[in-house]
């Protein structure tokens, strides 16, 4: 007759594959790390690169030989504007590579579904079984989507997404002029290190201060969406932690159809206090196609909108 294994051999047994697994998923991450800052580095010496990057060409070195995962303060160092990085990568593509995106990405996710269950304050008093309910009455929406990026495309260019992104900005100076919107661009300071493509005052308009941020793919139609994704949770999970002001609008801006469908879809749905618009771009005609709000500071007597096809 066939003994049982003890529980205690159970649980050593299921520690051990659960170490296994982490330490794969980790040097995963390493691999992945190396191979960005390699093509970062591009054409130029390790020590130049490291120069250029403010970090010691040892580090670099032990980097890109797959030894240890640097800091996510490393990787924004080694993936600055002042570091010259090379190939178009961007420290946000370091950072989901690295994995330091996942915590940020997870409480995005908590805080959207949460949303999406109709989840509130009170619901904290709820048994068990009438939260799984409450869940259940929603099961197929409460799924975010995962995409992956396919390798097989080419990644563009540093210069070519600088000019997607220029390309975009000036769509919306040409909206405004067009509107007879006054403005003047605002340098001041950054509230908590977030940082918007353009942050302008405007005059005698509902809102005084409109932020403008392109979340634009390294890849052209629908690859890297899982990058461009990201970036959204990222940019969602920043906002968080910003006083919302009710003078002030914040709008993503995406350039591809299908990435405009992917966020709408969180209309109304997001946790977050403040004017936050999503709008998309068609570059090729110089027009802005759409824009909706997906949340609002109060209600929807303060929206603003820039001129659409």
């Amino acid at each position: 007759m066939k003994k049982d294994k003890p529980a205690t051999a159970e649980k050593s047994e299921a520690l051990k594959v659960n170490i296994g697994t982490e330490d794969k998923e980790k040097q995963d991450r390493i691999k992945a790390v190396a191979k960005l800052v390699r093509e970062i580095i591009g054409n130029r010496s390790i020590r130049k690169a490291a120069e250029d990057a403010d970090v010691a060409a040892s580090y670099l070195s032990g980097i890109l030989n797959e030894r240890y995962l640097p800091s996510a303060n490393i990787l924004r160092k080694i993936a600055s504007p002042e570091a010259k990085p090379q190939n178009g990568i961007t420290d946000d593509e370091l950072m989901v590579a690295a994995g330091f995106l996942n915590e940020i990405a997870s409480e995005s996710r908590k805080i959207t579904q949460s949303k999406e269950l109709g989840y509130t304050d009170t619901d904290d008093n709820l048994t068990d079984s009438s939260k799984n309910k409450k869940a259940s009455k929603k099961e197929s929406d409460r799924s975010l989507p995962t995409f992956s990026v396919a390798g097989g495309d080419r990644r563009l260019s540093r210069q070519e997404l600088e000019r997607d992104e220029a390309a975009s900005i000036g769509i919306v100076y040409k909206s405004l002029a067009e509107q007879r919107i006054r403005f003047e661009l605002d340098d001041s300071v950054l509230e908590r290190g977030f940082r918007p493509k353009l942050k302008m005052h405007l005059f005698g308009e509902r809102i005084s201060e409109w932020w403008f941020m392109p979340i634009l793919s390294p890849y052209r139609d629908n690859f890297g969406q899982g990058i461009v994704f990201d970036r959204f949770l990222l940019i969602l999970g920043r906002l968080a932690i910003i006083e919302p002001k009710k003078n002030r609008k914040i709008s993503l801006i995406v350039i591809s159809e299908n990435v405009y469908h992917m966020f709408e879809r969180y209309k109304d749905k997001l946790a977050l206090k403040g004017d936050i618009s999503l709008i998309y771009m068609d570059l090729n005609s110089y027009t802005i196609m759409k824009e909706d709000y997906l949340s609002h500071y109060k209600d929807e007597s303060s929206e603003l909108y820039l001129k659409q096809k």
